[in-house]
This record gives structure tokens, C-alpha cells and sequence, in this order.
């Protein structure tokens, strides 16, 4: 503990180097010596900004801003020195009803502080104390920490000698009470039994909303291919209504193969740049001057596979535009009618889940009232047989 203290003050000193120093040496520091005996006031008109001066003073956690790091690499300076071993107490003043009749709050770090200094600090300072509130998280109350030695044990002593036990000048506020797992509760507690109602309406309104949350991710998936489909049709639609089109004007036009439809949609989506020019034995679909397009991808082969095709008549064209027309009205409606079923998923999810919220939020709260309820009792028990040790040990 003196080294811990004595690092702080002094960050650049080792334990290898602490013997080239005595008293007077380190007191030479002007740093440290105008601090003794001196009194800091610090007024803050934000919680924030006083509690980062605040801060600066009492603070024993050895982490240090980024910030911090980068100015003191430009200053070229060491390791920062903690002021916490010169400070004897921190008094903080503020206007409340609750202490207009004198009442004095004292936060002490804790028995079991990590900073044996601020333990010892800690410990000789509630001797001084006419009540105690030991703040503890519920799990480390009851399980990880007893009530027994919350305390210490040299202390317990000085209490129990005192008659601090017999003035209840004891309390214990467990913490976090609200941190819990439903599940774990349930079978440390035993409440199984407790919970089937609830169980029997909860566990259907779970499967409900994953069944339902897993036909809105697919009804999602379908529109969006359902609206890749309906682009496709539109372009199909295009390509026969132009050849529609040319054909009235006495042209000779065919069908679109697989191949020409991609270069007809990749010119038809193009600028202004593009050029297209006639060519008799493929009808509508050009080459193009510019390399970009893919006129001049057609090989030879497929030019004369083209050439066998027959020309194709208005009414023909004519009944493929119908038909595009009576497949595009289908896919619009199933896409209307997916969106439907979809919206109301949602609407009997947001329904169903609220209702499974509120009976979960039943079983957290009837298992945080079972588990206060078991730690008081535990805690208790615990502490009066912390009681009965020393009476023995005394005896």
C-alpha cells in the first residue's frame, strides 16, 4: 500500500530507483509540497463539468484520455501524477431538503475497494459513521460476495464490540435489481408452476410471431422478384410494341431471340450517343458505330441463323402485346395482393407483440420481486450468522 501511494504521487519512480530517494528529496518537489496543507475549491455550473474537475483529483483508475496521451506526447512530457494519497476528504455541498436538518452523506469507495489504500481509507472512516448503507449489485450481494463479508471482518468486530449491530445501524441496498435473466429465475426460484398460465398464452404468440415474421422476410423476397419480373415484361413490351411499330409501316420484322432482346434493351437504355442505322436481315435491331455496343458481337454465325427466321405478321405481334399486357395486369395484382398480406402481418405482428411484451414484462417482474424477496431473506440469514461467528469467536 505505500508503494501504491507513493507510485501515484510519483509516476517516473520504480521500485529499482526508490532507494536512490529519501524524505527530503522528494519533498524538494514544489509540485507536490505547495499542495500540503492546502484547501481546492472547485464550483461547477454543470454536473459535467464538475464532475470532470472533480475527477482529476480523486481519481485512482490508471487510464488516461487519447487526448490527453497526444498532448503530453507534443509537450513531451511523462506520466501524469494522481493527487488521491494527499487528499484527506472531498466535501461536496448541495441545496437539498434532505439535508437541511444536518444530515451528512459520505460516499466512501467501498471495504473491498481494488486501491488498498482506499480500502484502509474507507474502513477507518466508517468508524466515525452513526449509520451505514452498503450498495452492493443483487448477484454480488446474495451470491458472489456474502453479507458476512461485505463488511470485513476487523470491522464486523469493532461493530459488534460497539453495539452497532444492536442499533441497526446497518443497511444493505442491493442494486440492478432489474438485471435479470427470466429463464435462470425460473428454475432457481422454482417458478415453473407459477409461470405455466402464462406459459400456456406466451408460447403460441411466439410461434405465431416467427411464423409471421418469417412470411413478411419472404413476402419481401417475392415482391422484389416480382418487381424484377414486372421490369422485364416493360421491356419486353417495348421491344413489341416497337416492332408493332415498324411492322405497320410495311418493314419486315421478327422475333426477338434470347440474345437480341439483351442488345436491344442495352441500346434502348443508352444515350443519345448511340446511332443506330438499318439492317434489313435482322429487322430492327442495328449495329452501332460506337464500340460500346454490342452490334458488333453478332458473329457470323448467329447473322446467318438469323436470316432463316420468317418475318412475323401484325396480328401475331399484336397477340405476344396482349398477352405481355394480360401477364403484366397479373404480376401487378399478385404484387398488390402480396403487399396486402404483408401489411397485414405486420398489423397482427405489432399486435401479437405487444401483448407477448406484456406478459413477459409479468414474468420479469414477478421474478425480480421473487428474487428481492429470497435475497432479503438471504442476506439476513447470512448476516446474523456472521453475527453468531463472532459471538463465538468472543465467547
Amino acid at each position: 500500500m505505500p508503494y501504491a501511494k507513493l507510485k501515484a504521487v510519483y509516476p517516473n519512480i520504480t521500485k529499482a530507483s526508490l532507494k536512490q530517494y529519501n524524505v527530503d528529496e522528494l519533498m524538494a518537489d514544489r509540485r507536490i509540497s505547495a499542495l500540503l496543507g492546502t484547501r481546492r475549491v472547485i464550483r461547477g455550473d454543470t454536473g459535467a463539468s464538475f464532475y470532470k474537475e472533480l475527477q482529476e483529483l480523486i481519481d485512482s483508475r490508471d487510464k488516461i484520455d487519447p487526448t490527453e496521451i497526444r498532448k503530453r506526447r507534443t509537450a513531451e512530457e511523462g506520466p501524469r501524477a494522481a493527487y488521491w494519497p494527499l487528499i484527506k476528504v472531498v466535501r461536496i455541498y448541495v441545496k437539498h431538503h434532505i439535508l437541511k436538518d444536518g444530515l451528512i452523506l459520505d460516499d466512501m469507495p467501498g471495504a473491498h475497494d481494488s486501491n488498498p489504500g482506499r480500502a484502509k481509507a474507507a474502513e477507518n472512516y466508517m468508524k466515525t459513521c452513526s449509520g451505514l448503507f452498503i450498495v452492493s449489485p443483487i448477484t454480488r450481494a446474495v451470491d458472489d460476495k456474502s453479507a458476512r463479508s461485505l463488511l470485513g471482518e476487523r470491522f464486523r468486530r469493532q461493530l459488534k464490540l460497539d453495539g452497532g449491530y444492536l442499533r441497526n445501524m446497518v443497511t444493505f441496498i442491493c442494486s440492478k435489481t432489474d438485471d435479470i435473466s427470466i429463464s435462470e429465475a425460473t428454475d432457481a426460484l422454482g417458478l415453473a408452476d407459477v409461470f405455466e398460465e402464462i406459459d400456456d398464452e406466451l408460447n403460441p404468440l411466439l410461434g405465431r410471431i416467427h411464423y409471421l415474421e418469417d412470411e413478411v422476410k419472404e413476402n419481401k423476397s417475392k415482391i422484389d422478384d416480382l418487381m424484377h419480373l414486372s421490369d422485364t415484361i416493360e421491356q419486353d413490351v417495348d421491344i413489341w410494341e416497337d416492332l408493332s411499330r415498324r411492322a405497320a409501316t410495311g418493314e419486315q420484322v421478327y422475333e426477338p431471340t434470347p440474345r437480341l432482346k439483351r442488345l436491344h434493351t442495352r441500346a434502348a437504355t443508352a444515350d443519345d450517343r448511340l446511332r443506330k442505322r438499318a439492317r434489313p436481315a435482322i429487322g430492327m435491331y442495328t449495329e452501332s458505330d460506337d464500340d460500346s455496343v454490342c452490334g458488333r458481337q453478332i458473329v457470323k454465325d448467329e447473322l446467318d441463323e438469323l436470316d432463316e427466321r420468317i418475318p412475323l405478321e401484325q396480328e401475331q405481334i399484336l397477340r405476344r402485346l396482349e398477352a405481355l399486357n394480360a401477364r403484366k395486369k397479373d404480376v401487378r395484382q399478385e404484387k398488390f395482393e402480396t403487399r396486402g398480406a404483408t401489411d397485414n402481418a405486420k398489423l397482427e405482428l405489432q399486435t401479437l407483440e405487444a401483448r407477448a411484451n406484456q406478459l413477459t414484462v409479468a414474468k420479469r417482474a414477478r421474478c425480480i420481486r421473487e428474487r428481492n424477496e429470497y435475497s432479503t431473506a438471504a442476506i439476513k440469514r447470512d448476516f446474523a450468522a456472521g453475527v453468531r461467528e463472532l459471538d463465538q469467536e468472543l465467547a
